[in-house]
């Protein structure tokens, strides 16, 4: 089995460094290539991602990894529509560009079942209709547009889950996304602050919603549990709403008071409704009994014994399903809990102990902790573990206010009690964090003041974590104790090392010291716990030691454009050592791999077609554009920010972008928004000055064009507001550009196609 997982790690690892290649690849800015070799690198790009999804999907132990090519290549195939916008500089709405990237995905959702493109095409489909009504001209600035928007958007999600109800019952995905997006949609819709009367009256909206799906899920046998677990993360998300609504409007020196009782309430509720959806399975089980076992607290997973086959699988999923909308529940609960609960104690502590506010929240801390832990062993162990929570936190402002050492010791030792009181694995991973963080604060307080560069206070914690993770098998006799000891332990010595090794300037040599340190000693762990160590150790060991990669690789490598090259080939090489380790040790490893279902060869080329005929008509109509328009000279202001998927680009301020005052009522009038256009005229030196607004039927002059643009209320946009240029070119371009040449289509659209000095 751990052979199985090098396997798919060293595939996984190889394509991830080939998806991260091509994000380098289009963000470079290609300085070097001409516009038809860019076009023709990103089209040849997403084919050959496709090609190798179609060659992996044959051989049964590589399908999985060519479903993982397939999404690339859509994801590509998405990035190279914007890169056309983006080599044309016509800034064409995103909607549309939205809407063209949708349909690939949805065809390989459609046909071939995948979770990825499922999800893809569900996001692409949203995102292009805010965008649509983002960029319409009828938009208007007040909030009753929004309330409309989210109305439709949740009323065309509980149509899709009740069609998928009807006619795709075994559709799990996009079933459970619509119904959490309704759900949220109408919690956002009772949203009294921004919405006023129409806000106020859907809460009663919101109380039909949820009595309406309890009535049709306890009818329902099959999914019930989970749609009621849906349910309560919406209510739970609405209650925190109402709270935050009320202090808002009635704000008072009770608001800490309340915010206590509302997190005690809210807990509380929780627990009983969690409670109460284990019993749906019928075991009769108190939920408590599972509250004690290590990370599944309130989470009982129904017992499939009696079942067989087909039922038990069916039974399984659900449940699954279900705890995972627990977990999220519970989350979401608990983290709310903790932060209004934390800073109304912290408030009211204020108010009451004023100048001894440090000392007074030290001794709630320390109360608290002791009530989690001895008063409250009846309830359960998530209300526990959020009230430890919170006693822990209030050392940050404990800690914070008084400046103290001893403070941070206190914390210290109140973070590892709440470790020891806290069962599981993944819980008390929290409390150890806090700790290390209290005693960064001692040792930062303890150490000389030479020593205080923050370097030397991660060194002397990374020495303390390593005699932590040594020491747990001699000195903890508890075999749960001592495994959440070395987790812990061994996830602050990855956290702690990666920090060491950051770049600081005036420590050059102590820089490359720790980082060929940690990159050697972690190579030879992954190397050593390839085989037979716990999963837990290679996976995270293998985690940290891509992101080490990562960040080095961005921080010293070269431009993007040699980035993306170098990265490529270590994929490339990736996969091929991984494929030589599979043919000589892997043996039967991956003969246990579920079998993945692939397209027919007929579907996979037609969506490929599809696509090419897609990007072949955007390229005809933008050369085509550029062929027949007129180029005009603008003069411009350049600024130079960066787009963080799109290289470097100038941001551009053209004089025609603020319009002459007499036609700023006529604007004004047609409203926010509006789709216009402006009659260009040149003056003495060739450059093109605003000349007046085109009403419908004016004829233009000899050498005036009219260019479309939007009235954003204060000045125009023309959609050639930015300029991509080469990586690291930005500095040069705003320092020498003054004139932008732009081509004006016949259809009025302009497009950049070049700046002068």
């Amino acid at each position: 089995m751990q052979k199985t997982y090098v396997i798919r790690t060293g595939y996984a690892l190889g394509a991830a460094m080939i998806a991260a290649a091509t994000i380098y690849f289009f963000a470079s800015g290609w300085g070097t290539f001409g516009r038809a070799a860019r076009i023709a690198l990103s089209v040849l790009l997403t084919a050959v991602l496709y090609g190798a999804s179609f060659a992996l999907s044959r051989r049964p132990r590589t399908a999985w990894l060519g479903r993982v090519a397939a999404v690339t290549g859509c994801v590509a195939f998405g990035v190279s529509v914007a890169l056309l916008g983006r080599i044309y500089n016509s800034h064409a709405d995103s909607y549309g560009l939205f809407l063209l990237w949708s349909l690939p995905a949805l065809l390989f959702a459609w046909f071939g079942g995948y979770w990825p493109f499922k999800l893809l095409a569900y996001g692409l489909l949203h995102m292009a209709f805010y965008a649509y009504v983002d960029a319409a001209s009828w938009r208007s600035p007040d909030a009753t547009l929004d309330f409309i928007v989210g109305a439709i958007v949740a009323a065309a999600n509980l149509a899709l889950f009740l069609l998928l109800a009807k006619y795709r019952g075994e559709e799990k995905l996009l079933r459970t996304l619509s119904f959490l997006m309704t759900g949220f949609q109408l919690v956002y819709l009772s949203n009294s602050l921004s919405f006023d009367v129409a806000g106020l009256l859907m809460n009663a909206g919101f109380a039909v919603w949820v009595a309406v799906v309890a009535r049709y899920a306890l009818g329902r046998r099959r999914d019930g549990k989970q749609l009621l677990a849906m349910t309560g993360l919406h209510a739970a998300c609405f209650l925190i709403l109402k709270y935050i609504e009320l202090v808002v409007h009635y704000p008072n020196v009770l608001f800490f008071a309340l915010g206590v009782v509302f997190v005690i309430g809210l807990l509380a509720a929780s627990a009983s409704f969690i409670r109460f959806l284990n019993r749906l399975d019928g075991e009769g089980t108190d939920a408590i009994e599972e509250a004690e076992q290590p990370d599944r607290e309130l989470v009982q997973v129904a017992d499939p014994s009696q079942a067989s086959g087909r039922e038990q699988t069916r039974t399984r999923r659900r449940t699954v399903a279900a705890l995972d909308i627990q977990r999220v529940l519970w989350a979401v609960v608990s983290g709310v809990g903790v932060v209004i609960g934390a800073s109304c104690i912290v408030g009211l502590t204020v108010l009451w102990a004023g100048d001894a506010t440090p000392e007074a929240l030290a001794v709630v801390s320390f109360l608290l902790l002791v009530i989690a832990a001895f008063a409250m062993k009846g309830i359960p162990a998530p209300i526990r573990f959020t009230v430890k929570l919170i006693a822990i936190l209030l050392g940050l402002v404990t800690a914070a206010w008084a400046g103290k050492p001893v403070y941070a010791l206190l914390y210290v030792a109140l973070s590892l009690i709440a470790w020891a009181l806290t069962s599981g694995i993944a819980k008390p991973l929290l409390f150890y964090a806090l700790a290390n963080v209290y005693a960064f604060w001692l040792l930062d307080a303890a150490l000389p003041e030479w020593l205080q560069d923050g370097w030397h206070e991660l060194a002397a914690l990374f020495a303390v974590n390593a005699l932590a993770w040594a020491s747990a098998g001699p000195l903890v006799r508890n075999a749960e104790r001592k495994r959440s000891l070395r987790y812990s332990a061994y996830l602050a010595l990855l956290a702690l090392g990666l920090l060491l090794t950051w770049e600081e300037a005036g420590h050059m040599a102590r820089f490359i010291a720790a980082s060929l340190i940690y990159f050697g000693a972690l190579t030879a762990l992954l190397l050593a716990q390839s085989h037979g160590a716990p999963r837990f150790y290679y996976r995270w060991g293998a985690a940290a030691w891509a992101v080490f990669l990562a960040v080095k690789y961005y921080d010293t490598a070269w431009k993007l454009l040699h980035k993306s090259f170098s990265l490529a080939l270590a994929g490339a090489l990736a996969i091929a050592l991984t494929a030589f380790y599979d043919r000589r040790f892997g043996g039967g490893a991956m003969a246990t791999v579920t079998p993945v279902p692939r397209l027919r060869a007929k579907v996979f080329v037609s969506i490929l077609l599809l696509q090419g005929a897609l990007l072949g008509g955007m390229i005809a109509v933008n050369e085509t554009a550029l062929a027949s328009g007129v180029t005009v000279k603008l003069e411009l202001a350049p600024l130079d920010p960066r787009s963080l998927l799109q290289g470097d680009y100038v941001q551009l301020n053209y004089g025609i972008s603020t319009p002459p005052q007499k036609e700023v009522p006529t604007l004004e009038e047609l409203g926010y928004g509006a789709k216009i256009k402006v009659v260009l005229a040149p003056d003495a030196g060739g450059v093109y000055r605003f000349s007046r607004l085109y009403l419908e039927g004016d004829a233009l002059q000899d050498g005036e064009v009219a260019l479309n643009g939007k009235w954003e209320g204060f000045r125009i946009e023309y959609g050639i507001e930015h300029y991509f240029i080469p990586e690291g070119t930005g500095a040069d371009v705003e320092r020498t550009a003054k004139f932008a040449n732009v081509v004006v289509s016949r259809s009025g659209n302009g497009m950049i196609v070049g700046l002068l000095p």
